[in-house]
Parts: C-alpha cells; structure tokens; sequence
C-alpha cells in the first residue's frame, strides 16, 4: 500500500519510518502523510515533540486510517491536534459523521476508501486451471476478541460449520481451513494457497461495537485476566451488549480481491462488500445457516458454473 503511493506519484514522495521522523526537515515539503501503520494518538509513534513539529507544519496533512472501531475518541483527538485536514477512512458515508462526531472535527474532509488492493503482478499472472488446483476450499482467520462485537464471530462460524457439514455429507473434498493461530499463513505460503485453491471462503470485514473512549476493551480484559474462560454471551451481556449492532462498520475484505485477481471462487456470507461483488455474479452465497449448501456445492463441482462466475470477479 505504502509502495503504491509513492510509485503513482513518482520522485515526488519521500517514504519516512515514524522513528526517522525527527531527522525530516518538514519545511521542505508540501504534505505530510499518516500511513495507517502508524497510530497516530499513541506516543510510541508519535511523541510530544513530533506531535508539535508536525502541527506547527503549514502544509497539507492527510491520514490513512483503519481499525476505526477502537479508541475512536483519541484518534480524533490526534486528527484535531495535528491540523489533519483529509482522512481516508473505512467508515460509510452514511455512518462516519456517527464515528467522528466531534465538533472540532467539522472542517475535516472524510473520504471513503478500502482496506486493501492486491499486488499487480498478481492480475497478469497465469494460474492452475480450475480443475487441476489441489485444494477444494481454503480459509484461514482467527477468533477475534470478544468486544469487537457478533459480527466478528462470522469469521471463525463459517470455518467450523462448513467442516461439519461436509464431514456430516462424508463429501470427498480437499479441505484447507483452520481459525487455529499456529496455522495461520503469510506472505508465499499465502500466496500459494490462494492460487492452488479451487475457492476460499471470505466473509466482510470488520466490527459490529465501537469503542470509543477504549473503556470496553479495558473492561474486557480485566474481566478475561480473572476469568480467562469467560464466553462471548457473558462479556457481552457484561459490557456491550447495548452497543453491539447499534454502529457496524462492515467492509470488503482485501482477501477479496486477491481471490479475484487469482481467479479463484469466492463462497461467502451475504453482505454487501462495499457495494462491489454481487451474489451469483461475482460469488456463490452460502447463507449463514447454511441451508443452501447443498446448491454452493453443486456449483463448486461445475467448472462451467464456477468458472463462469470466477470470470466475473476477474
């Protein structure tokens, strides 16, 4: 992503480590962007003395930010301080005026944006023939913490109900799903299951619980270092449970759109994602009961019907 940005603007772009920033003379440039690698609000960033430079500094200031659903008020806080006047956000239209409500936040412009894009060399690659890839379905997540709220529980539901029901039809199918954190794959060996898998499954990204102020999420895990043990139901009935649902920030994968570019199928929950993959079209939608896997699996053993909605998403 940093990459990106720097390579569409050319020799314009001087690519900074937070740690190197003291050594930046800012008065030679025209604009300073925040990456969403940084935390803008934490010291360990972004300390007292940076934080002056940085405001005292009269030229345009931008913000990537992601993960909007914690500590919301100080990330604002930050935005005001550092005089940034533009953010890309994660947040909808029609909910971030809900997450920055702040009034010292009104002459800041908030543009929607997504959480990630796919390498472009991925897009003219060539790849396996569907029926010569070694994998039926891949997956990998893990299980979030609790108070990011039910939404996040998809990401891990989908994995074990989908093995229980083709364990339960005794289905011949490769398998290659696993939410256990000692599994969880990066870089090549990502690369390499995408590619070599028939489909993965994906659901939307995400939090159905914004933490404000961080008091949730210190509740929480004062709860969990006493009672490690404590379920989902309990921590939410406990400390979130009236806020649960009340703003959702629900978002596109970037998993999706490297399942796209690898043309490999994508089986999903039903969402919206950002308003760019369509059921039937662009993927097959498995309902989160999962009573209409019987036609998903139809159409996982149709290279026709599969490759016709792989080409789609492609």
């Amino acid at each position: 992503h940093v990459e990106a940005i720097c390579n569409h603007a050319g020799d314009y772009v001087h690519k900074v480590d937070h740690k190197e920033l003291a050594f930046v003379p800012l008065f030679f440039f025209d604009c300073v962007i925040f990456h969403y690698s940084i935390v803008m609000c934490s010291e360990s960033f972004v300390n007292a003395r940076q934080r002056k430079r940085i405001s005292a500094f009269k030229g345009f200031k931008v913000a990537y930010i992601q993960d909007e659903y914690r500590f919301i008020d100080q990330t604002a806080k930050a935005i005001h301080d550092l005089g940034i006047s533009y953010v890309f956000t994660l947040v909808a239209d029609n909910t971030v005026n809900q997450v920055y409500h702040h009034d010292f936040l009104k002459g800041v412009t908030f543009e929607n944006t997504l959480t990630g894009y796919v390498p472009a060399g991925w897009v003219s690659r060539d790849t396996l023939p569907y029926l010569e890839r070694p994998v039926d379905v891949s997956y990998r997540a893990r299980k979030l913490v609790s108070w990011l709220g039910k939404h996040t529980l998809q990401k891990w539901q989908i994995a074990d109900r989908f093995i229980e029901d083709i364990n339960a039809r005794e289905e011949q199918l490769v398998l290659d799903i696993s939410v256990r954190e000692e599994d969880r794959v990066y870089g090549e060996k990502w690369e390499k299951m995408i590619f070599e898998s028939k489909a993965v499954l994906a659901v939307e990204s995400g939090a159905s619980v914004c933490d404000f102020d961080g008091s949730i999420e210190q509740r929480v895990n004062e709860h969990l270092e006493k009672y490690p043990n404590a379920s989902f139901e309990e921590l939410s009935e406990a400390y979130f449970k009236e806020v649960d649902g009340v703003i959702t920030q629900k978002v596109i994968s970037p998993r999706c759109f490297e399942a796209a570019a690898a043309r490999t199928l994508m089986i999903m929950y039903p969402g919206f994602f950002n308003g760019i993959l369509k059921a039937g079209r662009h993927y097959i939608e498995l309902k989160e009961d999962h009573s209409n896997l019987d036609e998903v699996l139809d159409i996982l053993k149709d290279d026709q019907k599969a490759n016709q909605i792989i080409n789609h998403a492609y």
